[in-house]
């Protein structure tokens, strides 16, 4: 019995390193999309900043003199 408890026990590292080994991203194989995946670049957002071309300051690093 004693035998049979430290084989299940040696055998639980290797099923887990086989699961680990079939499932690992480097083993499976990629596919091309068959299309894109977006229509085309996205349009940039106008910022309130962008549009005033004012740099904020921070607060914390604004000594007066």
């Amino acid at each position: 019995m004693e035998h049979l408890k430290t084989r299940f026990i040696l055998s639980i590292p290797f099923i887990v390193l086989g699961f680990l080994l079939t499932n690992a991203p480097f083993m499976m194989t990629s596919v091309t999309p068959s299309r894109p995946w977006a229509d085309g670049p996205m349009k940039l957002v106008t910022t309130p900043q962008f549009l005033t071309k004012k740099v904020l300051r921070c607060p914390l690093h604004h000594f007066p003199a």
